[in-house]
């Protein structure tokens, strides 16, 4: 069995937004194609709720995905994320061809050069992170009785306090 939760965020993240909070510091921050296009996320308690869910009753060889509901603007999901932390995100753009380019180019240097540190635009941040992505999660809400009992709002609400 397989549970899928697309972008994972909450209070405790200690990856993707102090990542994409340094990125926005540093200046090295731009959204692909503008950036609105929509998204699906997963707060962490959701995935814990999916998981136990998945443990008492999902069937061998499923997939399961989870989400918080219905896919949001990336945008204004990454935004309204930074300005709980107090930042806000430049207006920088970059085509998402162009970024691909980039992604593909820098990885190869670092394969080549075998250097140690993550290169600055991975391709797995720039496929999961650049386009619209959405899932269906019906099969667990039906199977497993999945609720998403944490909405994005309430999330965001948690976020203020910090991300540990």
């Amino acid at each position: 069995m397989a549970i899928r939760p697309p972008l994972i965020w909450g209070k405790g993240d200690t990856s993707v937004l102090p990542q994409i909070v340094d990125a926005v510091n540093s200046g090295q921050w731009m959204w692909f194609d503008g950036g609105h296009y929509p998204h699906t996320t997963t707060h962490v308690r959701n995935v814990v709720e999916g998981l136990i869910l998945a443990a008492e009753k999902g069937r061998g060889g499923q997939v399961y995905f989870l989400s918080d509901g219905e896919p949001m603007d990336f945008r204004e999901f990454i935004t309204r994320s930074l300005e709980t932390q107090g930042v806000t995100p430049p207006d920088k753009k970059i085509a998402w061809g162009v970024a691909n380019v980039a992604a593909i180019a820098t990885e190869s240097l670092w394969k080549l050069f075998r250097l140690k540190s993550d290169p600055p635009l991975p391709r797995a941040v720039h496929y999961v992170m650049g386009q619209k992505l959405t899932v269906n999660d019906s099969k667990a809400r039906e199977e497993l009785g999945y609720e998403g009992r944490v909405s994005i709002e309430e999330g965001l609400a948690e976020l203020p306090a910090g991300t540990d």
